[in-house]
């Protein structure tokens, strides 16, 4: 495949530069799709007049949902891949092109895989990270 031509203003494209490994059974596939999320818990603090003062932003959770087409030498290697990581394990995410995921390691929570009579089977990984921490940290 010939490389990519950007014309005009600059854009990040496609999912080259991010490669992830997981413990447990998936070994490898090509990325298609990925979702990365912050979110977590807020309190409002209000002043005697009911009129916010602060707000308090705790308990950071990120997401980041993966959507893989499953690959091998042979078609029955790629079948080998077509396994989900057990929940709870570590998938591990390098990305050369986005610095807030980079060398940062999820839990995988739950994953789903998809198989349609004319297109390839994929794997989708939902994984989080709770409180922007390692998993190593928490106990």
């Amino acid at each position: 495949m010939s490389a990519e031509i950007v014309k005009g203003t600059g854009v990040v494209w496609s999912t080259s530069g991010l490669s992830i490994s997981a413990t447990g059974a998936y070994a490898a596939g090509k990325i298609q799709s990925v979702k990365y999320e912050l979110n977590g818990e807020t309190v409002e603090v209000n002043d005697e007049d009911g009129d916010v003062a602060a707000v308090v932003f705790f308990a950071d959770v990120e997401k980041l949902t993966l959507e893989v087409v499953p690959t091998g030498a042979t078609v029955s290697a790629a079948a080998g891949n077509f396994i989900l990581p057990a929940r709870g394990a570590d998938v591990a995410i390098t990305d050369t092109v986005d610095g807030e995921i980079n060398s940062t390691t999820f839990m995988f929570m739950s994953g789903s895989k998809n198989r349609t009579v004319k297109g390839v089977a994929t794997l989708t990984m939902e994984c989080e990270r709770k409180g922007r921490t390692t998993l190593s940290t928490i106990s």
